[in-house]
């Protein structure tokens, strides 16, 4: 995983539109993500650490990010710089997400082009440093935390996104089988994610992982573990009993 000296915080209820954000911004920036006016005003209130930038729903489901700036604002509350993001097309919701102080406006659907290009805009791209404990895994795989790519002895290699670098990290640094929900906590911290988000990462790093002869196994009962695969003469293929 990457990290950073700039915090970005996501205030987004669609499930869709957030995987779109922290894939797209997770690999540059440390990300927190919120999916309700309430998670927002909690975190506002109880934390000392402010994010560098907020990107902003225009609408929650218990209101309107407009609505809660201007209500934080009577309150005496200073907010983070923001950049709002929505599908309202609407002259004058756009005239009030600016008079609140939104730095920006981004539509949606966007690409991930345009919406890195906004917030670098506003939040130049900060010096990124390597996580510690990525690095060299058994059989001569290597972990390129800067560049989320992983790569045999034979210099063959697969570019991951940050989340499957993510899990990849993690089960290397298990001693055996890493369970669902152990899985989902270390990556996505206290936000609730549906099953299938993890099931669609897992699926799309299993096929990067064959062709570097190495295969993430489930056992219901236990979990998830890493695992070195060997080959036969006639190129089929056996499991390695030594996990990596």
């Amino acid at each position: 995983m990457l990290t950073s000296d700039r915090l970005l915080w996501i205030l987004e209820d669609d499930a869709d539109s957030r995987f779109i954000l922290e894939e797209s911004l997770g690999i540059r920036y440390q990300v927190r993500l919120f999916s309700s006016l309430a998670e927002l005003d909690t975190a506002l209130t109880a934390e000392d650490e402010r994010p560098s930038l907020l990107i902003a729903d225009l609408r929650l489901p218990d209101g309107t990010f407009v609505e809660f700036c201007a209500r934080k604002k009577q309150q005496g509350a200073q907010l983070p710089p923001f950049v709002v993001v929505s599908s309202m097309d609407d002259l004058d919701f756009l005239r009030e997400c600016y008079r609140q102080g939104a730095l920006d406006y981004l539509s949606k659907p966007f690409s991930k082009n345009e919406l890195i290009a906004k917030i670098e805009r506003w939040l130049p791209v900060s010096k990124v440093t390597p996580d510690p404990a990525a690095g060299v895994l058994q059989g001569g795989i290597v972990l390129h935390s800067l560049r989320l790519r992983v790569e045999d002895a034979q210099g063959r290699s697969q570019q991951l996104t940050s989340k499957e670098y993510q899990i990849l990290t993690i089960l290397h640094q298990s001693a055996g089988f890493v369970s669902r929900d152990l899985l989902q906590r270390r990556i996505w911290g206290d936000v609730s994610v549906a099953a299938k988000t993890l099931d669609v990462h897992i699926f799309n790093l299993r096929k990067k992982l064959a062709a570097l002869n190495l295969r993430v196994n489930y056992h219901s009962d236990q979990g998830f573990h890493l695992e070195a695969v060997t080959t036969r003469s006639d190129g089929s293929i056996l499991p390695s009993p030594e996990l990596i």
